[in-house]
């Protein structure tokens, strides 16, 4: 989140900057990588399933199975980049990692389902 608030703040007080921002990190990754890198963050001893395509379309309905979790969109900051913003985090896991850090400090949902799955 800290650098979609300093992206903001920069393209707020930068006058130069107009129209659409794409505030997504400059790694791309897709969902198989979103999935390893969270569960790398957070689940540590956990087994993760993988569900096969077909069945993710079956469940899902094969037009939104692939534009919500199949497809992978390959957006850049361009604009971002363009105007020399520095990320914080450059890559998946350390985001998933800080975010995942944050959240079990605060001792939320997600805290709570880590400690449950690793018994």
């Amino acid at each position: 989140m800290s650098d979609a608030v300093q992206a903001m703040h920069k393209f707020i007080e930068d006058e130069s900057v107009s129209g659409p921002v794409n505030l997504v990190a400059p790694q791309i990754v897709d969902n198989s990588q979103f999935t390893h890198s969270l569960a790398n963050a957070c689940m540590a001893g956990v087994q993760k399933v993988n569900l096969p395509e077909f069945l993710v379309r079956l469940l899902y309905g094969t037009e939104r199975a692939n534009n919500i979790l199949l497809d992978s969109p390959r957006v850049t900051p361009q604009k971002l980049l363009d105007l020399g913003f520095q990320f914080q985090y450059e890559d998946i896991d350390s985001a998933l990692r800080d975010i995942v850090e944050a959240e079990c400090k605060q001792g939320g949902v997600l805290n709570a389902w880590i400690r449950k799955k690793k018994g």
